[in-house]
């Protein structure tokens, strides 16, 4: 097989299409961070110190359950941009699913299941190996020449049955790791919906916490301080007329 048909197959056809994905993640990520920034870093704190234990306490609490959303979110969007190495023997039941459903449009004309093409790819290559070492011990006694001859026609053919399993294995597994982005894409969505909703509900908590509406008898004395000094201003200038 020529270097340059393995390289075409190397190709992963889809890689744009995954690449575009990967670019929305981080753009969210950015975004995302950005606005928890700005919403925490808004939050009106600075009488904190003059609150009662009970109010601090809860707002020590909400805002690190908000401070513990955020983070989450965005490790879950680290996480999808990292990503996960996808290989043929590992692949999940969702991801099996995938590929026997649309077995029509992935799978190689003979094989009905993901399964069944794994398991022959799997002997094909199982075959090269068992070959090979026939082949070796045979040239070590190098006495049997047509036998050496045999093998190594064997291993030819061996060599290029795996060879093309392995071609179409690729597109394969390549057009699955899509699916399985878009479906993480997909669920990372919610996930992160729910945290950012717990996040603004824990940080509205922690913000009603730490400003106390002012008291009944704090208000009454505010305003009869301020009477007084009204009215003691008005009698002082009626005495400045007289």
């Amino acid at each position: 097989m020529s270097d340059e048909h393995t390289s075409a197959n190397v190709t992963d056809i889809y890689a744009g299409q995954k690449t575009s994905i990967r670019d929305t993640a981080k753009w969210m990520g950015v975004a995302y961070a950005a606005a928890a920034g700005v919403f925490i870093a808004g939050a009106p704190f600075s009488d904190i110190a003059s609150l009662d234990c009970w109010r601090l306490a809860l707002t020590i609490g909400a805002t690190l359950i908000a401070f513990l959303a955020f983070l989450l979110a965005l490790n879950e969007i680290l996480k999808f941009i990292i990503g996960d190495d996808v290989f043929a023997n590992q692949l999940t039941c969702e991801a099996t699913k995938f590929i026997d459903d649309h077995a029509e449009d992935i799978l190689p004309a003979r094989f009905e299941t993901y399964k069944t093409f794994l398991d022959t790819r799997n002997q094909a290559r199982a075959a090269v190996r068992n070959t090979l070492t026939q082949l070796s011990e045979a040239e070590g006694h190098s006495g049997n020449k047509p036998k050496i001859e045999k093998l190594r026609e064997d291993l030819t053919a061996a060599l290029r049955s795996a060879n093309d399993f392995d071609a179409s294995l690729r597109p394969i597994i390549s057009v699955t790791h899509l699916h399985l982005l878009q479906a993480q894409l997909n669920m990372m969505r919610y996930r992160l919906a729910w945290l950012t909703l717990l996040g603004v509900a824990a940080m509205l908590v922690a913000v009603w916490a730490a400003k106390p509406p002012k008291s009944v008898t704090s208000m009454a004395s505010y305003d009869f301080a301020a009477e007084l000094s009204y009215l003691t201003g008005c009698g002082q200038n009626g005495a400045d007329l007289g």
